[in-house]
């Protein structure tokens, strides 16, 4: 049976635009989230099988530009086991006020 999707951050942030990948062992899931400093960025974190996050949400980004829109694919595995993964997203630059 499919249950209700699981909560991967209990921010109060705003969490849009989510992209998935399978990576052989856990999905990894990214991002944009409204909670870090300087506004729209790109958040990272690996899910079970079950949808029970892996690990604590990683900020990928840090830029004072909007980061938004990520897409994440599985790149495999490094020389040590690490799970690799490719990850792009849109760049937006900030209105001048």
């Amino acid at each position: 049976t499919i249950g209700p999707p699981p909560r991967l951050t209990q921010d109060r942030h705003i969490s849009r635009f989510p992209s998935i990948t399978w990576d052989g062992e856990a999905f990894a899931v990214a991002w944009m989230d409204t909670r870090a400093e300087g506004g729209d960025q790109i958040f990272m974190t690996r899910v079970s099988t079950q949808g029970v996050p892996l690990s604590a949400p990683s900020l990928l980004t840090a830029s004072a530009e909007r980061s938004t829109h990520p897409a994440i694919i599985s790149n495999g595995l490094n020389d040590d086991g690490e799970h690799l993964y490719l990850l792009s997203w849109e760049q937006t630059a900030r209105a001048l006020t």
